[in-house]
């Protein structure tokens, strides 16, 4: 999600980025070489299934190739809040059953780990 954007902005944008990865492909193909995956990012609310939606869009745009989620978070929700922790606890397990993400990274990761020392929502983000 972008912030300050509608949501048919947002699903204008994802239908560009389809057209854009497509194209990107042909241009690289030839040259021989091939895109693997593709990278994105997602910043919303503590929604999951506003997430989930983006996250589903943009694998059906990624045309069979993995998604790489290099970045998701959300404003105003620090590490002991319980949106951010069921947030977690709906969407990491979701996130790991989907074939089309290969990987993904939460940001920022400040709320992991502060001082050195793993948070508690840094824990429940490795156990998940």
């Amino acid at each position: 999600m972008l912030w300050g954007l509608s949501q048919d902005h947002v699903d204008k944008y994802i239908a560009e980025i389809g057209w854009n990865i497509e194209y990107g492909a042909d241009a690289v193909m030839g040259f021989n070489e091939k895109i693997d995956n593709v990278a994105v990012h997602w910043y919303g609310p503590a929604n999951a299934d506003e997430f989930k939606n983006h996250i589903n869009k943009a694998i059906s745009v990624a045309g069979g190739r993995q998604i790489y989620i290099s970045e998701f978070g959300f404003e105003g929700y620090g590490e002991s809040n319980d949106r951010t922790q069921g947030f977690f606890r709906d969407v990491l397990p979701w996130l790991d059953a989907q074939g089309g993400v290969l990987s993904y990274s939460y940001f920022p990761i400040k709320d992991l780990i502060a001082d050195g020392q793993v948070t508690t929502l840094g824990h429940l983000y490795m156990d998940l």
